[in-house]
This record gives C-alpha cells, structure tokens and sequence, in this order.
C-alpha cells in the first residue's frame, strides 16, 4: 500500500508541482482513499519528503521545471531578471 501511494504521489508531484498536487487524487491513484494516505504519511509535506528521499521541494520543483516546464510559477520580477541578465551577458 504504501509503495502505491509513494508512486501516485511522485505522479501527481511531477504534474502538479507541491502546491498543485491533492492527496484526493494521490489516492485515487493509489486505489485508495484519503484517509490511507493521511494514516501513512500523516501530511502532504511529509509524503513529499518520503517520495523524493529528503529532496527539498525547492530542488524537487526546479528539476520539474527544467524537465517538462510543469509544476513550478515563476514570480515576473524573476523572469525580468533573467532576461535581463541574459541580455548583458550577450
């Protein structure tokens, strides 16, 4: 059981990021209900922790991003940021 709720979770992280991602649906993955997940893992912060090995939700979400562009909002400053560090670094 837990095992079927540890890959629905990563599933559901990849897709939807942290913040995205409901335990309703991780247990719907799993063939199971909400509560079993909650018995298990107790919050959606430690079953992050659990699927991912200790990874920090920062580095679990960045890698996301590079790795299909889902489950991470960047902040607009950021994305101004960038550019235009990109721009002076041409």
């Amino acid at each position: 059981m837990r095992q079927r709720i540890l890959d629905a979770a990563q599933n559901e992280f990849v897709q939807h990021g942290f913040s995205g991602a409901r335990l309703d649906n991780i247990a719907e993955q799993a063939n199971t209900n909400k509560r079993m997940v909650v018995y298990h893992f107790h919050s959606k912060k430690e079953l992050h922790q659990q699927a991912y090995g200790g990874v920090s939700l920062s580095q679990q979400e960045r890698a996301v991003h590079r790795g299909t562009g889902a489950g991470v909002r960047r902040n607009p400053r950021h994305r101004k940021a960038a550019a235009a560090a990109g721009a002076a670094a041409t």
